[in-house]
């Protein structure tokens, strides 16, 4: 079966009228119009898996999903601004699956939102200003999160122009780094001590530390085993200092 003119006529339109840093990973990309499960279907019938989007947790047209939209939608569409029962039993969920001293939920739009929020608040909460990141690392769109992204799959200029108050260290890429396999911890924390002594040094405040706990852009590649608690005790260990001065 051919499709229709309006069909023929998807992947040009949105070629014209779309913005070219917004990338669609083919030179002529399947035009999509359905999803289910973990599977993309085009506009011709044909399915593909679908191993790139955001939603893989639950995937696509999922069936519970769809109902709880469509009875919150038919009740209520409103901001956080207005609380009611769904969103107060959500926060109350949220909040007692985090880390013991985390209680208080603020809901945002995304991503990059919540990433944005999180450095406005190191900032408010330190007084410091200075930011270290991961090389290879992707935090969203807004100004502050695209400030520490540094993955060029996103942006080719990311390595040279980042601001003066974003610090990036080595990724702890363990299948294409230099250090690999689980054993490599300690030589990646080991990595951050050096932009630590500089800001020592030069006596720059230090508001906090931000990465992927999987890596997105690098290829889906998890840190090794102990980074991330080793990693923020250098860096608390370190502002303490810096305030102390």
């Amino acid at each position: 079966m051919r499709p229709c003119r309006r069909v023929r006529r998807f992947w040009p339109v949105a070629r014209a009228i779309s913005a070219k840093p917004q990338k669609n990973y083919y030179a002529a990309p399947p035009q999509i119009e359905r999803g289910l499960r973990e599977h993309m279907v085009g506009v011709e019938g044909r399915a593909y898996l679908d191993m790139v989007n955001n939603v893989t947790i639950l995937g696509h047209g999922h069936p519970r999903l769809a109902d709880a939209v469509h009875r919150q939608w038919q009740r209520l569409n409103t901001n956080s601004r207005f609380h009611y029962a769904s969103v107060a039993a959500f926060s109350e969920r949220l909040a007692a699956l985090a880390p013991e001293g985390l209680d208080t939920v603020f809901l945002v739009n995304s991503g990059s939102e919540a990433n944005d929020l999180a450095l406005r608040l190191a900032w408010a909460a330190t007084g410091a200003r200075n930011m270290l990141c991961l090389l290879e690392g992707y935090h969203g769109w807004s100004v502050a999160s695209d400030a520490v992204s540094t993955s060029i799959a996103d942006n080719p200029q990311a390595l040279t122009t980042r601001p003066d108050w974003v610090h990036p260290v080595m990724s702890p890429n363990t299948y294409r780094g230099p250090f690999r396999g689980a054993g490599s911890t300690a030589d990646y924390v080991e990595a951050v001590m050096p932009t630590l002594e500089k800001l020592d040094r030069e006596v720059k405040g230090l508001a906090g530390f931000i990465c992927e706990c999987v890596y997105g852009n690098a290829g889906g590649i998890p840190l090794p085993p102990g980074y991330l608690r080793d990693v923020y005790a250098l860096v608390r260990g370190a502002r303490r200092g810096l305030h102390r001065r």
